[in-house]
């Protein structure tokens, strides 16, 4: 599936999101995922704008102020693979030596390269932030478009010395994008961004707060769309307007104003790594048929609350690749994550946790046991870890990830009677 057929599918299922509960937020997210895919579609086929394929964990704002056009290859593959299945990908990337082992989403990113489907870059941005295994994948894209590749090393460490290295990052990040598009940075244009992603920060951050609200004020298959929109989308307006959308949305489930989103809500649960991108409807089958609310996720919980200064856009950037939701539990020491995780739990008074684990994830599973023990031991509540898969259905069918839901929901109910 290239660019122009998701972003034509992706408009189709937003003029039907209206069909059931009536949220525009919905509908709103669809299109500008459509837009985003179309404009780099266009960027790909026209050349009238750079176009170039980023790391999940990069600065969009620069980009944005720079006229230069994205695409995450990574959120490409999550959207794609449910409707054009996965195994012919892997099936190429297979052919190109990468290892069965290797996460899945970067084998299937890696196979649709090969297939065809992501169109030649001018080059690529990547982040040494999460995993060796991503840094690795993207060598591969660059070798396989064989075109420059710049990646950002990221720091361990949050504090004043790393954020000072990453800014010298940044830096130089700048001087790479100006050698290759030709252009000087505009700093007042990069104030812009950073402004709207100040605001697009500071909504987020409301529909969290809300979203501590029983029942829940928002539906489980939307929260995904959340941290999606934020990572490839801030710095423009339209991640504003979408998430000042979703955010009057809550406020008037909160207030009581909203159309009814379920029956009820037996139970709230946290949960606290990926989710099943091949199955996404077990979310609603979760909420519909058992009554359980994801309250809070990891994409949403901000540890840490700090305000963005447009005035000082780099060094704003590189604060913020330490404190946004997606990156700060898996970006430094294992304890940033249980931390959000207790305490994201605990500040939505949830009655259990869950944990899809893609069993390809070196890193993230390899943290599991001690993020369930610091749940377990500190608020003591029921933890489930769901070994799955992000994109393959052949590990764990959906089926057998909803009889392990099941067994769970069962667990529940017994601790709270």
């Amino acid at each position: 599936m290239d660019l122009r057929q998701l972003s034509s599918i992706l408009r189709m299922m937003g003029k039907r999101s209206g069909e059931g509960i009536p949220l525009k937020s919905v509908g709103y997210c669809y299109n500008l995922m459509a837009d985003y895919f179309e404009r780099a579609a266009q960027a790909a086929e026209q050349r009238d704008n750079p176009f170039v394929i980023l790391h999940m964990y990069t600065p969009s704002e620069l980009f944005y102020a720079m006229d230069i056009v994205p695409l995450h290859t990574e959120f490409h593959a999550l959207f794609a693979i449910p409707m054009i299945g996965v195994q012919a990908q892997f099936d190429a990337t297979a052919g190109y030596g990468t290892p069965v082992e290797a996460c899945s989403a970067q084998r299937a990113m890696i196979g649709m390269a090969k297939n065809g489907l992501i169109p030649q870059p001018d080059f690529i941005v990547s982040s040494s932030a999460v995993c060796d295994a991503e840094i690795k994948s993207f060598e591969v894209l660059a070798k396989h478009f064989q075109c420059p590749n710049f990646v950002i090393d990221q720091p361990y460490w949050d504090n004043q010395k790393g954020i000072e290295y990453y800014v010298k990052e940044l830096e130089d990040l700048v001087l790479f994008l100006e050698d290759q598009t030709g252009k000087k940075l505009d700093l007042n244009r990069l104030r812009e961004t950073v402004e709207l992603s100040r605001q697009a920060t500071q909504l987020y951050k409301e529909i969290s707060q809300y979203r501590k609200s029983t029942p829940s004020p928002m539906r489980n298959l939307d929260f995904f769309n959340l941290c999606t929109v934020y990572c490839l989308m801030a710095g423009t307006r339209e991640a504003v307007d979408y998430f000042r959308l979703v955010r009057d949305e809550v406020k008037a489930q909160v207030e009581g104003k909203g159309p009814a989103l379920r029956a009820e809500e037996k139970f709230r649960v946290s949960c606290v790594f990926c989710v099943p991108c091949f199955a996404m409807d077990i979310l609603d089958w979760m909420e519909q048929e058992h009554g359980v609310t994801i309250a809070c996720d990891l994409g949403a919980f901000w540890l840490v609350d700090e305000e963005m200064d447009p005035d000082k856009p780099l060094e704003t950037l590189a604060r913020k690749a330490f404190h946004i939701p997606l990156a700060l539990p898996i970006v430094g020491p294992a304890d940033n994550w249980s931390e959000s995780a207790v305490r994201m739990s605990q500040e939505y008074q949830v009655d259990g946790t869950i944990m899809f684990a893609p069993i390809t994830c070196k890193q993230g599973c390899a943290c599991l046991r001690m993020v369930k023990d610091a749940i377990q031991d500190r608020l003591g509540i029921p933890t489930l870890v769901a070994d799955c898969d992000i994109i393959d259905p052949s590990v764990v069918s959906p089926d057998e990830l909803k009889n392990k839901l099941e067994g769970f929901f069962e667990t529940l109910e017994e601790c709270k009677v």
